[in-house]
C-alpha cells in the first residue's frame, strides 16, 4: 500500500477491488406468462416501497410490454418478499381470500403468483388513499361506518387460514413489548408493569371461543378509499383468531387520532363511534364482550409503538396518552 498526500492508494502489485454491483430485483415476467401470452417486456422500473430488515420488503414493478399493453398484461405489479417461514405460511392467503370474497364490501388485491425460491408473492394494484389520511374530513365517520360493516363481513368469510393467533400469542406479545417499553420509558416502569399484569390476567380469563378469520393488522392505514369503494390490503398476517382483536386494533388507532385532534374537530371521535357501532351491530354478544380488553391491549401496544419513532417529537406525550386510554378502558367501558 502506498500513501500519497495523506490518502492510501493501491500499489501496482496489489489488485484493485471494485465495489460489487447491487443486484437488481428480479423481474416477475416468467410468473406472469399465463396471463400475458408470453409477451416480452420492453422495460421494467423497480421501486422499493417498504423495507423491514430481516422481516419483509415491498417492491413495485412498472412494466412496459412489447407491442403495447393489452388488458391481460399488467402495467403495475407489486411484490412482497418475506422470510422463508413467513412466506411458507402466508403464500396461499391472498389466493384463498380472493376465491372466497365474492360480494365482500372490501376490494382485495388480485393474486398474480409467487416466486417461491425468493419468498416473493406477486399481486396487482388497488387504487385508493389510506383511510386515516381522511381523518379530519366530513366523510370520515361514514367511511368508518362502512369499514365496520366490511370488517364484520370479513370475519364471516367461509375460509380457514393456516396460522392461529391465540391467547398465548397475544400474552407473549404484551410481555415482550412491555420489556422494551420499560427500557424506552423508564419513568413509567411501575405503570407499564401494572398494565402488563392486568392485561395478561384479563386475556387469560376470556373463555375459549371459536376461532374465525381475522386480518391480524387491521387499522385505517390498511383500508384504502377510492370514491365510494373501500379496499383492504396488507393481508399477509391473516390468521384464525378472535375477531375482537381486529376491532380493538382499529379502535385503538382511532383513539390516537381522537386524542391528536383534541378540541379542534370532533370528526375522529365521530368516526370511532361510527366504526364501533357498525361492527357491534353485526356481531354476536360474546365477541362484543371481548372487544374492550382487546381495545385496551392495543392501546398499550400502540403506546409502545409510539416510542419506536425517534423522529417524532411528540412520541413521549403520545405514549403516555395511549397508556391513559388503556387505563380508561380497563377501568370501565369503551367511550
Amino acid at each position: 500500500m502506498v500513501r500519497r498526500g495523506g490518502r492510501a492508494r493501491p500499489s501496482r502489485a496489489e489488485p484493485r477491488h471494485r465495489r460489487p454491483e447491487r443486484p437488481r430485483p428480479p423481474a416477475p415476467r416468467g410468473r406472469l406468462a399465463a396471463r400475458t401470452g408470453g409477451r416480452c417486456v420492453r422495460d421494467v422500473v423497480v421501486e422499493l416501497l417498504r423495507y423491514k430488515p430481516e422481516r419483509k420488503c415491498l417492491l413495485r414493478y412498472d412494466i412496459t410490454w412489447v407491442s403495447g399493453e393489452p388488458t391481460r398484461c399488467p402495467a403495475v405489479v407489486f411484490a412482497r418478499v418475506a422470510r422463508r417461514s413467513k412466506f411458507g405460511r402466508s403464500r396461499d392467503v391472498l389466493p384463498a381470500l380472493h376465491a372466497a370474497a365474492a360480494g365482500l364490501l372490501f376490494r382485495l388485491p388480485e393474486p398474480l403468483g409467487v416466486v417461491a425460491e425468493l419468498g416473493m408473492a406477486l399481486f396487482g394494484p388497488v387504487p385508493g388513499i389510506r383511510l386515516f389520511l381522511l381523518a379530519r374530513t366530513e366523510d370520515f365517520p361514514a367511511l368508518c361506518e362502512r369499514t365496520g360493516v366490511g370488517l364484520a363481513e370479513f370475519h364471516a368469510l367461509p375460509i380457514t387460514f393456516a396460522d392461529e393467533r391465540d391467547t398465548a400469542a397475544k400474552v407473549a406479545s404484551i410481555i415482550a413489548s412491555a420489556a422494551e417499553f420499560t427500557w424506552l420509558l423508564p419513568a413509567q416502569r411501575a405503570r407499564i408493569a401494572a398494565l402488563r399484569r392486568e392485561l395478561v390476567v384479563r386475556l387469560e380469563a376470556i373463555p375459549a371461543s371459536r376461532l374465525r378469520p381475522i386480518h391480524g393488522d387491521f387499522h385505517g392505514d390498511n383500508v384504502l378509499v377510492d370514491g365510494a369503494r373501500l379496499a383492504l390490503v396488507d393481508l399477509e398476517d391473516c390468521a384464525m383468531g378472535d375477531p375482537a382483536d381486529d376491532v380493538g386494533s382499529n379502535w385503538a388507532q382511532l383513539t390516537w387520532h381522537t386524542i391528536k385532534a383534541g378540541r379542534t374537530t370532533p370528526i375522529p371521535e365521530a368516526g370511532r363511534r361510527a366504526f364501533l357501532d357498525a361492527y357491534l351491530g353485526r356481531t354476536d354478544a360474546e365477541t362484543a364482550a371481548r372487544v374492550p380488553v382487546h381495545a385496551a391491549m392495543h392501546c398499550f401496544l400502540y403506546a409502545y409503538q409510539c416510542l419506536r419513532h425517534p423522529q417524532d417529537a411528540d412520541r413521549y406525550d403520545d405514549a403516555e396518552a395511549m397508556l391513559g386510554a388503556c387505563e380508561d378502558v380497563l377501568a370501565g367501558r369503551l367511550p
